[in-house]
């Protein structure tokens, strides 16, 4: 609830960049992201910093070796793994007000 004290002032950097009303929209919004590579993976950790309401991760490809270059949430015992489904519990702990979960 963006009119929560605690709420404003843990978001007070964004209320100052942004403005409430932008805030307010940002917080009741879902956002979808396919892609978990190196790119992807940035975005998807900018997002959810940024407290939206949903965030849904999707990626068709497995991760393999190259991917550990710029992927920084994958590790050597994700390789072969999916990379949202092996990506998503490190996602989920940026941001415990986000709620994280997987698209089919």
């Amino acid at each position: 609830d963006i009119t929560d004290e605690k709420v404003k002032d843990r978001w007070s950097r964004y209320i100052g960049a942004m403005g409430i009303e932008a805030v307010a929209k940002q917080a009741n919004a879902s956002v979808f992201l396919s892609g978990l590579g190196p790119l992807g993976v940035e975005i998807a950790k900018n997002v959810v910093l940024s407290g939206v309401k949903r965030f849904t991760l999707h990626d068709d490809k497995d991760c393999s070796f190259i991917d550990l270059a710029g992927q920084f949430f994958l590790t050597e015992a994700d390789v072969g793994k999916n990379r949202a489904t092996a990506s998503l519990e490190k996602i989920q702990q940026l941001n415990n007000y986000v709620k994280v979960d997987l698209s089919p």
